[in-house]
């Protein structure tokens, strides 16, 4: 065989042994890569709970379990980071001696050709580099093995989420419950609900409807299935059959009993999921006196103020600019969870009395005394699904 020929030969064979040797050196790194990104995440986590959930920890005292939590954390997150730095070492051991032999494989097999006098000397230097040019062809996994087995790393973990997500699909596109778009009403056809976990009933067939105009007030014991009902006219609860009709979501607006606060200044608060791009300042400011929260507004530096609202707001606060936000919105229908469970009763009146002399149809959950004045109707809640409905006027209020 000619000496271009057993160049290249030699070339192939090397190139397939460093990739091999690469692969079985460093055949773990992927592991660790995608352990490191979920070492890292979990780590990020807690920190993250421990920043926003501040207060009750030092309420609780909890410091010291919390810091041990995150110093084990942080330190599964090193112990893994050092696997990953001896084991890219290692790689990077080989790699190296594997580039030195690049320029030493074509000289032993040209030398012996040029001392039989069979090639001139320039001929040496042609195959070298004649030989470096193909191997960096051929030797791609050698050279970028930390960067494919992290690449390696991002597609494992991409693949995990798209596996999770076709998993889930088919109960998605069959849910248990069937809803249907109706822009003048809510209504449940025969609706049972039961808890996902154990199958707990919660709700037994019922018949219910809410046209415009209604004010329903929902009551019932503790566990009765009372958010659950909220919770599954919003999509968000499809453990159970039957059929909810509801308006299309940008004529709803749900109210959760912990208000979601974002990043930005009030006025952003004000006008967060209301669909609106730009409410003159006067009207923010008459809505936020309406529902109470003119001290608070002087207080925090008016609307274009920017705070860490969950924590320099009170949870009766949140609910009453939870409110203002409802206000300002004006949908057709709106669904309240315990909407004035921080509030005192009056406060807690106030904001249903504004909320009574808008054209919005509402639907609460309360167990606050009073707040079946501004209600048409009440549901309570019984028991193993049994449910009862009322008129407001039959109803004790406290």
């Amino acid at each position: 065989m000619n000496n271009p020929g057993w160049l290249f030969l030699a070339a192939v064979v090397y190139a397939a042994s460093g990739s091999l040797m690469t692969v079985l050196l460093g055949k773990r790194l992927i592991r660790l890569d995608v352990l490191q990104f979920k070492k890292e995440a979990d780590l990020r986590y807690d920190l993250i709970q421990v920043r926003t959930r501040a207060e009750p920890i030092a309420l609780l005292g909890g410091e010291r379990d919390e810091g041990a939590r995150v110093r084990g954390r942080l330190a599964r997150v090193v112990e893994n980071m050092r696997a990953m730095i001896a084991l890219n070492r290692n790689i990077a051991f080989f790699t190296e001696g594997f580039n030195f032999f690049i320029q030493l494989i074509p000289v032993l097999i040209v030398a012996p050709l040029y001392v039989r006098g069979e090639v001139e000397f320039g001929k040496i230097t042609q195959a070298m580099m004649a030989f470096a040019t193909v191997m960096n062809a051929f030797s791609l996994i050698v050279r970028e093995f930390s960067r494919i087995s992290l690449f390696g790393a991002v597609v494992e973990r991409l693949g995990h989420v798209w596996e999770a997500i076709e998993e889930e699909a088919p109960a998605a596109r069959k849910p248990a419950i069937e809803f249907v778009e109706d822009a003048g009403r809510v209504a449940y056809d025969r609706l049972t609900l039961v808890t996902p976990t154990d199958g707990r009933l919660l709700l037994k067939e019922l018949p219910l409807e809410v046209p415009r105009g209604l004010r329903l007030l929902i009551t019932g014991p503790g566990g009765s299935g009372r958010t659950a009902l909220l919770r599954a006219t919003a999509g968000l609860w499809t453990a159970g059959a039957g059929r909810i009709s509801r308006p299309p979501a940008g004529a709803v607006l749900f109210l959760p009993q912990q208000p979601h606060l974002s990043a930005g200044s009030l006025r952003d608060q004000l006008l967060y999921a209301t669909g609106k791009c730009a409410v003159p300042d006067e009207r923010l400011l008459a809505v936020l006196r309406k529902v109470g929260f003119g001290a608070a507004l002087e207080r925090l530096g008016g609307l274009g103020a920017e705070h860490s609202w969950a924590n320099v707001l009170s949870l009766g606060e949140q609910q009453q600019l939870a409110f203002a936000r409802l206000l300002v919105a004006n949908p057709r229908f709106a669904f309240l969870d315990e909407p004035t469970s921080g509030l005192e009763r009056e406060a807690g009146r106030r904001l249903y009395e504004a909320l009574s002399h808008t054209g919005i149809t509402y639907v609460s959950v309360a167990s606050a005394p009073g707040l079946v004045d501004y209600h048409d109707a009440v549901l309570e809640l019984l028991p193993g699904g049994a449910w009862q409905l009322a008129p407001a006027t039959q109803a004790v209020s406290a």
